[in-house]
């Protein structure tokens, strides 16, 4: 009986699941390469949840989501996305198809987010481009569907 218990107290002192994680943050984002902006996403969902798929060395790498069903349809072709803080001030993000990808690093400034994005596949060098990203309310844009 005293084992039971000790049980008992135990599993009353852990978390819920679900509750350990805070709230996802979602990001609009603005691809300035038009030759390729209408095949990538432009709403974002930062999942603070790790991709359990990955090794315990990228328990850091956090699932990216989409946002809205108008980018549902570009994501056919990413296979796996994800985000990290690199710092306070910025992030990166991660988009990876079969044999080609993205990788954004955006910085924090007054109006949102600024940075650079690099296409990474079968041509090596690449130019990196501008992008910028605000952030906007999760819940707003699954209600508006934009």
């Amino acid at each position: 009986m005293r084992r039971l218990f000790v049980l008992l107290g135990m599993l009353s002192c852990t978390g819920r699941p679900g509750v350990t994680h805070p709230a996802s943050s979602c990001l609009l984002l603005n691809w300035q390469d038009s030759a390729s902006n209408a095949h990538l996403p432009t709403g974002f969902r930062l999942d603070p949840a790790g991709d359990s798929l990955l090794p315990p060395g990228y328990a850091h790498y956090h699932l990216l989501k989409p946002v809205t069903l108008a980018d549902s349809g570009v994501w056919f072709s990413i296979m796996s996305a994800w985000w990290l803080n690199s710092d306070q001030d910025s992030l990166v993000l991660m988009l990876n198809g079969v044999d080609a990808g993205w990788t954004v690093r955006l910085g924090k400034n007054e109006d949102g987010f600024s940075g650079s994005a690099v296409f990474w596949g079968q041509f090596p060098d690449q130019p990196s481009t501008v992008v910028v990203a605000r952030a906007i309310s999760c819940a707003d844009t699954l209600r508006a569907g934009a």
